[in-house]
């Protein structure tokens, strides 16, 4: 199914694809799906279904990491990067483009056996023959949301020119250079960091609930243009005054003094790697204390984070390997997110929860990673979308965090902040 070479290039994982492995390798069958993307590209008019296929596959050309597949030896993880032979999912279906989310539900809905698959596969949505929509599924160990812009730029180029694009580096290339001599300082400098994250004393969020996995989002307009006062005013980005927010919504509903929240980092700093097509995503740890007044506690997240991002590229098994040499358990209180969509939240209609600024509960699709995780998704500037997820905790406190969470932003349209 995947065109494989006779003798494919291979060696071992980035650190974000390895960080994806870790989170998916002992999930069972049944839930291997939920590892699963999606991307939402228009086709320009005057495209053929023909045309379409051929700029899918020049991506696959062009992009090593959409033409991997996974191995395992002596239980560690390797990558082998076959020629591109076809093989992918590249079906045509009849549909409206405004009503594509059973189409979406049914590509994601199955999984990818990553030791054969490619870990993509695309739906050419036809309205009268003619393509309006491709529909992407691809697994998250081939790419992250910071890749979606990069494949669709490549598409629309493609489509204007069909001249074939030279292939780009790939995750073999980033792994090679993370593991090189000349970073060995970094790596250092990492474990360093994770020595102080696991002596913290943090505590994870209280868990006491027969509760399953529980899906909680609010959408507010008024947390959004909260946040933004608040960033003006205390010159903070917009991200680290949300996760200000949510961390101190923990601690209150929590009872928790000292926190060590997960934040996902791009790790698209370094040029040379900032438009590989991979996973590039890995959680850095911010150990945090709660301070005297909401605009202090925003300073103080914007630091912790910053300092956790300097270390944001790491190998997840050197980590692992010094907690077990930890005084004691350690375990993250909770975890964050933060997303800039640009309008791009209300593609087919997914997932949105109204009425505004009341808690609605949905089925979470994905249920991987830590137990109280908030994803705040910046819709185009306008509507701050706040989607928990948590497994454990009972259902009156996670409506609470994200209330809470939504109210503190809110007060930044006071003149003043309130204090803790």
């Amino acid at each position: 199914m995947s065109g494989r070479s006779a003798e494919p290039d291979t060696g071992v994982l980035s650190y974000g694809q390895l960080s994806v492995w870790r989170d998916i390798e002992s999930l069972p069958r049944e839930r291997r799906h939920e590892a699963n993307t999606w991307a939402h590209w228009e086709v320009p008019p005057g495209t053929t279904a023909e045309q379409v296929r051929k700029a899918l596959r020049t991506l696959g050309v062009r992009h090593p990491s959409l033409r991997t597949v996974y191995e395992v030896h002596g239980g560690v993880p390797r990558q082998a990067v076959r020629s591109f032979g076809g093989g992918v999912e590249l079906d045509c279906v009849e549909g409206s483009p405004g009503d594509t989310g059973p189409m979406t539900d049914e590509l994601l809905g199955r999984a990818f056996e990553l030791g054969e698959d490619f870990g993509w596969r695309a739906r050419i949505v036809t309205e009268s023959g003619r393509p309006t929509t491709v529909l992407l599924a691809k697994h998250h160990i081939v790419a992250d949301g910071w890749c979606d812009a990069v494949l669709q730029r490549d598409f629309r180029t493609v489509l204007r020119d069909p001249a074939a694009p030279p292939p780009t580096a790939g995750p073999l290339d980033l792994a090679q250079w993370q593991h090189s001599e000349h970073r060995a300082r970094a790596r250092e400098s990492a474990a360093l960091h994770w020595e102080k994250v696991y002596a913290s004393g943090a505590s994870g969020f209280p868990l006491h609930s027969a509760d399953g996995f529980l899906q909680c989002t609010l959408r507010s307009r008024r947390a959004r243009a909260g946040a933004q006062a608040l960033a003006e005013r205390t010159g903070a980005a917009l991200a680290s005054v949300v996760l200000a927010a949510y961390t101190l919504a923990v601690a209150r509903i929590g009872g928790v003094e000292q926190l060590v929240t997960q934040v996902m980092f791009s790790n698209r700093s370094h040029p040379q790697w900032r438009s590989v097509v991979t996973s590039m995503n890995q959680w850095v740890a911010a150990p945090l204390t709660v301070g005297d007044s909401f605009e202090e506690h925003i300073a103080r997240v914007g630091g912790a984070t910053l300092r956790a991002y300097r270390h944001g590229m790491y190998d997840v098994d050197a980590a692992a390997a010094l907690q077990r040499h930890a005084d004691r358990p350690y375990e993250a209180t909770c975890a964050f997110n933060y997303l800039r969509l640009d309008g791009l939240s209300t593609q087919g209609g997914r997932g949105l929860a109204e009425p505004e600024d009341e808690p609605q509960w949905e089925r979470p699709f994905s249920t991987i990673g830590h137990g109280c995780y908030l994803r705040a998704a910046d819709e185009g500037g306008d509507t701050l979308a706040l989607r928990l997820r948590t497994h454990g905790i009972p259902r009156d406190r996670v409506a609470a965090l994200v209330t809470e969470t939504c109210s503190l932003l809110a007060s930044g349209l006071a003149r003043s902040a309130p204090s803790i």
